[in-house]
C-alpha cells in the first residue's frame, strides 16, 4: 500500500482557521508545512506518527499532538490565542 500525504487544518480555540502557521514534526524538523488562507497544510507521508505543533506570532504555540491519520483535522491541536 503506497503510504499518502498528511493533510490537516489549523484553527484557533473558535474554530476559525489560521493562515500562515507553521506546522512541525518535533522529531524531524524536516518535515515542516505553512497553512494556506483555509488554514489547511499538507506534509509529506513521513510526516504520519510523529509529534508536531503548530505556531502562529499571533496566536502562540501549540502542545505536541500526535498525528495518526492521513487525513488530520487539528481539532486537538487548537491554536490558543495570547
Amino acid at each position: 500500500m503506497k503510504a499518502t500525504a498528511v493533510t490537516g487544518t489549523v484553527v484557533d480555540a473558535d474554530g476559525k482557521a489560521i493562515a500562515d502557521a507553521y506546522v512541525v514534526c518535533a522529531n524531524d524538523p524536516e518535515m515542516k508545512a505553512t497553512t494556506n488562507a483555509d488554514g489547511r497544510f499538507t506534509m509529506p507521508a513521513g510526516a504520519a506518527d510523529c509529534s508536531a505543533t503548530a505556531s502562529h506570532p499571533d496566536h502562540g504555540t501549540t502542545s505536541a499532538s500526535r498525528v495518526e491519520r492521513a487525513s488530520w483535522v487539528l481539532a486537538a491541536l487548537l491554536v490558543a490565542a495570547l
